[in-house]
């Protein structure tokens, strides 16, 4: 499914194949890292569209500390949000950039609902 995805984006932006393609690009920043340890049990998944000169979604994901305060903890430059992408943040690059521990203590994530 991930090779056809490719393909695709390969043909929607007039690459060829020996041409490279970004599927996708996580990161995570090591202070925010602390922040999620700290606070680990509810977090907070969103995308926005059109925020850089590519045009790709971004997703953040994020929690809230003891005083209310909101935090992000990944970014993540996305080719599009269909609902393949989303299982390849939560199924690869969160258990990748997040350890174990902190994905253990995780109880719930909220999203807008959006059917992707």
């Amino acid at each position: 499914m991930v090779k056809m995805n490719i393909d695709i984006g390969r043909v929607a932006k007039g690459l060829n194949d020996h041409q490279k393609y970004m599927l996708g690009f996580a990161w995570v920043i090591p202070d925010e890292l602390k922040l999620l340890e700290a606070f680990p049990h509810v977090i907070m998944i969103d995308t926005t569209e059109k925020t850089n000169n590519e045009k790709r979604p971004l997703l953040t994901a994020g929690g809230k500390d003891s005083n209310g305060n909101a935090f992000i903890f990944l970014r993540c430059f996305m080719p599009n949000q269909q609902s393949w992408m989303f299982r390849w943040v939560l199924s690869v690059v969160f258990p990748r950039l997040i350890p174990r521990h902190i994905l253990d203590s995780m109880r719930l994530i909220i999203s807008d609902g959006d059917t992707q």
